[in-house]
């Protein structure tokens, strides 16, 4: 068996482009190949990873490659190859703060997603976060192969900031966003909402519809839950949020 590229073309082993695979036994009469655990597929032509489970040519992940021969004599012992792949970059979101902040000691804060379980995951040393163009220190919380960035500010100055944060894949895949906000020294209007739900009451769902109305023109809306002493603010919504609402999940007890 021949793989194009011979080689992992990302780092630690893992490939970051669609490898191509080649069987070649010329005293076979018949040459075979499956996915982990999957039917085989009797080899006619070289291939890559379309057939690998869970569209591993478009999701990566590890996978292991089966292969072997009918020949006169019998059938040839099977061979195995593991290949690690990651197509995809890193993707970060739910930044905050973003528009308007009335609270000069902002928590900035970032969701690093891997989009697809099993790829090579969150490069904790290469994470970069900037404000206003300067090195900032910032705390990792790492949740399997994803991870959160934030940092809690001190005294801001009134008017506007940008957030810039640098993020590279274990397979060395890059992602990079950029996202502003402004601190007002004071509140330009009083805020007239109503939270429709959930209620004061006891719920048999875990998922339940959060609802907001509101009189004023909100573009963004972010939530915390008190109970838990560790929680920060969360984005829920980010634009036309005036009348929103939307399901969360919660775990059981007091919310």
């Amino acid at each position: 068996m021949s793989v194009e590229p011979s080689s992992a073309d990302g780092e630690n082993g893992w490939y970051v482009s669609d490898p191509e695979f080649s069987l070649e036994n010329n005293d076979s009469l018949q040459k075979l190949y499956k996915w982990n655990g999957n039917a085989e597929i009797i080899y006619s032509s070289s291939f890559g990873l379309e057939d690998a489970p869970n569209n591993g040519n478009v999701t990566g992940g590890t996978q292991v490659l089966k292969y072997w021969s009918n020949v006169s004599c019998g059938v040839e012992e099977m061979n195995n190859f593991t290949i690690k792949t990651d197509f995809s970059n890193l993707v970060i979101q739910n930044v905050t703060p973003i528009g308007e902040v009335f609270d000069n000691t902002p928590e900035i804060y970032a969701y690093i997603d891997e989009i697809f379980n099993g790829n090579s995951g969150v490069n904790e040393s290469s994470i970069i976060l900037m404000l206003d163009g300067i090195l900032v220190n910032h705390s990792v919380n790492e949740i399997s192969s994803d991870a959160e960035v934030s940092l809690t500010t001190q005294n801001l100055s009134s008017g506007m900031h940008n957030v810039s944060l640098y993020v590279e894949d274990n397979a060395g895949r890059t992602s990079e966003e950029f996202w502003t906000f402004n601190i007002s020294e004071e509140l330009n209007e009083t805020l007239d909402f109503t939270i429709e739900n959930p209620d004061n009451a006891i719920y048999q769902d875990r998922r339940l519809e959060i609802e907001i109305e509101s009189q004023n023109d909100l573009t963004s809306i972010e939530y915390r839950d008190s109970v838990d002493s560790n929680s920060r603010f969360r984005p829920l919504c980010r634009r036309d949020c005036s009348d929103f609402s939307v399901l969360k999940s919660f775990k059981d007890g007091n919310h």
